[in-house]
Order: structure tokens, then sequence, then C-alpha cells
């Protein structure tokens, strides 16, 4: 496994030391927020509460997040709603870049 793989076992470890809670900060490109853009309003308007779920605890079972396999490990992903997904990357324990904002059947090519 790569050394700079955060694990859920990792984001437990380090929030359950914290004496205060951990908020993880989520960077992007201009690629993935036009990809929001893009979004139905429905899906937008969801993955905005999302992502406030993801600065509190990005493995939260609300999320289904997935670490992914192939050409994609060490890359996660959380869905939006049964169709829509959204692929991002631990930088740092307090730090996700997200990556890609798609259809699940164009997300993972």
């Amino acid at each position: 496994m790569p050394r700079d793989l955060w694990t859920e076992f990792d984001f437990i470890k380090i929030f359950s030391r914290s004496t205060s809670k951990i908020i993880i900060r989520i960077v992007y490109s201009r690629d993935v927020l036009k990809s929001a853009k893009k979004l139905p309003k429905r899906q937008q308007m969801k993955l905005a509460e999302l992502l406030e779920i993801v600065k509190e605890n990005p493995f939260n079972s609300f999320l289904h997040t997935k670490l992914l396999t192939d050409h994609l490990a060490s890359f996660y992903s959380f869905r939006i709603t049964r169709d829509w997904r959204v692929i991002f990357q631990f930088i740092s324990p307090d730090i996700i870049k997200l990556v890609a904002i798609n259809h699940r059947k164009d997300i993972y090519k």
C-alpha cells in the first residue's frame, strides 16, 4: 500500500487522538467546479449537503465511501445519488482533493 494513502483506519486513529473535532479542508480544481455546475439542480444541492458531511467524516456510512482499485487505486469515491459519484483522494489527514464528479457510467473510465 502506498505511504500517502490515508485509510479509514488512519482517519479514525487520528480523529480519536484529537481532543477537538477535526474539520477536513476540501480542495478542488476548476474542472471539478465546472462538473458540479453541470449537475442537475437537485444533485447540486445534495452535493453541497454531502460535502458538509465529508468535512466531518469522509467515511460516514451515509456517503457510501469506497476505496477504488486498479488504475484508481489510492482514490476513493462517494455517492451523491444512486447515479452520481465523486472521486477524491487524501492529500493529508485533514485535506481532501475532489478529483472528479460524474455519472456512475462514466466516472470510473
